[in-house]
């Protein structure tokens, strides 16, 4: 992040990159390289995941393990409670998140980063709330490589700058972030409910309506006529497809409904010469559907209530002519009888014309006995059709719904002006649920914008007040350097200095040497097996793209002549 993106710094603050922070008793590394033949489900050191890491938290999820031997021998580099892990990988890539206490000693995999900020430095919480910003995140999807997957190396992830708060300010924002963010959790946990208590208030109602309980006082104020209906022929009890019974209604579901009321087989109910449930044609093949041509309706397509048109088929025009008998029409209530069984809309006049598939029943019923809306709503919410449907469904391994058992499905049947009471009375009930979950959307994008808001507010200093008694970050700065060149004098005594790099081994301002960014006093390189003891050290990242590029540099190398590019030089190779 370049200087001039910091001009409007609050009083009192910097820029610092991460080795800023950590060379001082800190520590700035990427996790361990673990194969699967060095993992072991009976031990005791934890192997964290990508998985572990949440955006802000940490997720505690994945069961990895390795033996002593293993952390010994890979001399891997513990993680420690409080420090700071950030993911170099999608999703989303550069979350960041702080570890907990942890219930054993743990590592975590070479695709996370370990960040442990020198204490007189950066307080974990503030870098973890300030990694996770826009700003910051932004930059490390544009440092970010590579085509299948995005990654960013380390070396790069070592170049951005942060904007440095003052120490005590550090613990300020990072204290009033985790106060404000946990009942921004806390809220969205109880608005994650809402769609479950709606769905459970959609199905009450039609309980209600279907039980006759949601119009108990209309029907005293109404006096009716009883609703009969002659059983149908088409209907015959008795074995099925395969093992689907219908199964009989029991003497306490024959006297749960008004005395007005009767059951009646759907297939009782349909239109003068029409049936009332109709299959989808078995001999329309998906191969041949195509991207135009007649809209068919198939499982997919079919939700509770609703159609959905982006998984629609399409069938040529030319190819329609025989399935005629197996066109939609506005009214039609189709039915899914393959995958999950029973989802239930009603055509609209969108739907007007469709074709469906064979894993569909059409079930279309006479307006002179029965709504259409009311019929939709026994199919949905009555408890003994859910029963039969259940318990007639045919299959040993996947369930499947025929004509026959749908039209077997017994119906509580109410008198005309009493269907048109309930369907009233439905509708007006689903329109409140309906704003409920209108309200519930618009409470859910106000959550997802309030997180990233706070963590932007105080990311520009402006979410807790300033105290001009803090010490300003430029001084702590200062001071870390002039540790820094101190630690380094020391550790140059009565050495011979190394030769200073020319050339394409120059080390770049941007690219901070690796003991600048690890901790001279923590885990060193791990060294691999099969390398010997002067070769240099295996990547920490490189993807197949960047191996690729290095290999042909290498054979180019080899055949001019000149220096030969290593594989081994990650930190000299980024731009």
């Amino acid at each position: 992040m370049s200087v001039d993106k910091h001009e409007d710094l609050p009083s009192g603050w910097a820029t610092a990159t991460i080795p800023d922070l950590t060379h001082s008793q800190g520590f700035f590394s990427d996790g361990d390289w673990v194969e699967s033949k060095d993992q072991n489900p009976q031990g005791n050191i934890r192997l964290l995941q990508l998985a572990d890491v949440g955006d802000g938290f940490f997720v505690d999820k994945s069961q990895r393990f390795i033996d002593e031997d293993a952390f010994k021998r890979l001399r891997c580099k513990e993680v420690k409670s409080g420090d700071v892990l950030l993911a170099r990988m999608p999703e989303p890539l550069g979350r960041a998140c702080t570890v907990p206490e942890l219930s054993q000693k743990s590592i975590t995999v070479v695709d996370v980063s370990i960040i442990r900020p020198s204490r007189q430095a950066a307080y974990s919480r503030w870098l973890m709330h300030t990694l996770n910003a826009a700003p910051i995140r932004n930059e490390i999807q544009a440092l970010s490589s590579g085509t299948t997957r995005k990654r960013i190396s380390r070396g790069n992830l070592a170049t951005i700058e942060l904007p440095l708060p003052p120490l005590p300010e550090q613990i300020r924002i990072a204290e009033k972030l985790d106060a404000v963010l946990a009942r921004v959790k806390s809220g969205r946990e109880r608005l994650e409910r809402v769609p479950k208590l709606v769905k459970q208030f959609r199905q009450a109602v039609l309980s209600a309506a279907v039980s006759g309980e949601l119009t108990r006082e209309w029907r005293e104020q109404n006096p009716q006529q009883r609703a009969e209906i002659a059983s149908s022929d088409a209907v015959a009890r008795g074995r099925l497809w395969g093992s689907g019974i219908v199964p009989e209604l029991t003497p306490e579901e024959r006297e749960s409904i008004p005395s007005e009321w009767d059951w009646v087989k759907l297939g009782a109910l349909g239109p003068d010469g029409v049936p009332a449930v109709q299959i989808g044609p078995m001999s329309m093949k998906s191969n041949e559907f195509s991207s135009t041509g007649q809209p068919v309706l198939n499982v997919g397509t079919v939700q509770t209530g609703y159609f959905d048109h982006s998984k629609l088929n399409f069938l040529p025009h030319e190819l329609t002519g025989s399935f005629k008998r197996y066109v939609i029409r506005t009214g039609d209530i189709l039915f899914t009888r393959s995958g999950t069984i029973g989802r239930c809309a009603v055509a609209t006049e969108k739907e007007d014309g469709f074709l469906m598939t064979f894993h569909l029943l059409r079930a279309r019923v006479s307006q002179n006995v029965c709504l259409t809306k009311y019929a939709f709503y026994a199919l949905q919410g009555g408890s003994t059709v859910l029963r039969q449907v259940a318990e007639s469904a045919i299959g040993a391994t996947r369930a499947g719904f025929n004509t026959s058992l749908l039209e077997g499905l017994d119906i509580p049947l109410p008198p005309l002006p009493e269907q048109l009471e309930i369907v009233r009375r439905v509708e007006a009930l689903f329109a409140i649920a309906d704003r409920l979950e209108a309200r519930y959307q618009g409470a859910l994008t106000s959550f997802e914008r309030l997180t990233p808001a706070l963590l932007a507010k105080a990311f520009r200093g402006e979410l807790v007040p300033q105290d001009p008694n803090d010490e300003p970050a430029s001084v702590l700065l200062e001071r870390i350097r002039a540790l820094r060149a101190s630690e380094g004098t020391k550790s140059g005594r009565g050495r011979k200095a190394a030769p200073k790099p020319t050339g394409q081994e120059s080390l770049s301002s941007a690219h901070p040497p690796k003991a600048h960014i690890e901790d001279t006093n923590g885990p060193s390189e791990p060294k691999r097996r099969g390398r010997p003891p002067k070769a240099q050290a295996i990547p920490s990242v490189m993807n197949e793209e960047e191996a690729i590029r290095l290999l042909e540099q290498r054979r180019q190398a080899r055949s001019t002549g000149t220096r030969q590019v290593s594989l081994f030089e990650p930190e000299l190779q980024e731009d």
